[in-house]
């Protein structure tokens, strides 16, 4: 799907041979990571944002996680006397 982005995860899935039982799982599982893949550029600019206000201890962006196969998230400890939370999370739901 990187190589073609017009590519549709059951297409992807046939192409790759995989069984008619799995194709939904791996429906599923395109389906949080292609808006993950795209939300990125947003959640770097966030991260060098709060790198640059001091709440932040690395200017990496977090790694998206992915805990089901429909879940997409990521998390960033905040520092510092001025941050306005422990953490900046962000929640594909």
């Amino acid at each position: 799907m990187s190589d073609d982005p017009a590519l549709t995860p059951a297409q992807a899935a046939a192409g790759l041979g995989y069984p008619a039982g799995q194709v939904r799982r791996a429906n599923a599982r395109a389906d949080a990571v292609l808006p993950a893949r795209h939300v990125g550029p947003y959640l770097a600019d966030v991260t060098t944002a709060l790198h640059r206000a001091g709440w932040t201890t690395t200017p990496a962006m977090p790694d998206i996680q992915f805990p089901g196969d429909d879940g997409v998230v990521a998390a960033l400890v905040l520092v510092g006397d001025q941050a306005p939370a422990p953490a900046l999370v962000w929640d594909e739901q």
